[in-house]
């Protein structure tokens, strides 16, 4: 997007560029450097370009307020509320918002935030999808705090922030279910690490292993084990939906509903489902660990369970 930017700006206000060889240079450079990485995807079946336009993008366009109404929140929060909705206000009340200078941090700036907002509006957006918006944004702001010198505006984002590290940072926090949630990170492994390390598991002897969805790749960082996984949720399109597809013929779109031959096989997760569907399918099982925890607010069960087919 930041590229399209400023092919835009070009566009608009620098047509002349066009018929400059060393703006030619340039591109090719860009293309240079891009290589290694349309090489590597190449090689892996351009897994990442897949995944990008698969993750984002809703076929269906259905208004979806709950994404749309949680993704412009958390902007918000990411942004600074102190900062973001008084640059919103800079720019509506400039006069001269369309002046070359104030076009070019403008338009990478609303030509991102806007288009995952839109996106967002369809299908659940990650909120960091967007931050690549406030590079210039912020350079934008910048100019605006300094022209209107608005002392008391950055004094009173400076009091928030430090209220909002003070929760965050500090047994304070907890008081507040949602700060208590955001701390404790419920799906994170490390919540049973005791309990694991007692465990004393060979990883290695497994074939495959059968983790809940893609945020669950914490076990394979845990273990150092990163290929032979399988991702058992498709609601989170992810790379590891696509290899179980080309591996194993499972469809990304649809759950485990049949059984490929696996061998010798560990599921790791949190889901009662997953393991009632697991024992369905294979038809015999050893429940290694089954175990219980208060985190955050949420009662959390572990369960490592073992299969063979």
């Amino acid at each position: 997007l930041l590229p399209a930017s400023l092919g835009l700006y070009i566009l608009l206000y620098k047509r002349s560029l066009f018929l400059d060889r060393y703006l030619y240079y340039a591109i090719l450079l860009c293309l240079l450097v891009f290589v290694p990485v349309l090489y590597w995807n190449y090689q892996h079946d351009f897994i990442s370009f897949k995944f990008q336009l698969g993750h984002g993008i809703a076929e269906e366009k259905l208004f979806r307020p709950e994404y749309f109404f949680k993704f412009t929140g958390e902007q918000l929060v990411i942004f600074h509320p102190f900062y973001l909705l008084p640059l919103l206000y800079f720019i509506v009340k400039d006069r001269e918002i369309f002046s070359r200078k104030k076009i070019f941090l403008l338009l990478p700036f609303l030509l991102t935030l806007g288009l995952f907002v839109y996106f967002s509006a369809f299908k659940k957006a990650n909120t960091q999808w967007a931050v690549p918006a406030y590079l210039s944004a912020s350079i934008l702001l910048g100019y605006y705090l300094a022209q209107r010198r608005t002392m008391k505006l950055i004094v009173a984002a400076g009091i928030f922030s430090a209220l909002a590290l003070l929760l965050v940072k500090t047994p304070m926090g907890e008081v507040i279910p949602a700060i208590k949630n955001f701390k404790a990170r419920a799906v994170k492994i490390n919540n049973f690490h005791e309990e694991i390390e007692a465990l004393d598991i060979n990883i290695n002897q497994y074939n495959y292993i059968i983790i809940d969805d893609y945020h669950g790749t914490d076990v394979a960082h845990y273990y150092n084990k990163y290929d032979n996984i399988i991702v058992l949720a498709p609601a989170r399109f992810s790379n590891f939906n696509i290899w179980r597809y080309e591996d194993l013929g499972i469809p990304m779109e649809s759950p485990l509903g049949t059984l490929p031959k696996l061998g010798k096989s560990l599921y790791i997760g949190i889901s009662d489902k997953h393991v009632y569907e697991l024992n369905q399918l294979f038809g015999n099982s050893k429940m290694l660990m089954s175990e219980k925890k208060t985190i955050g607010s949420r009662d959390m069960m572990l369960y490592y369970v073992e299969y063979h087919n």
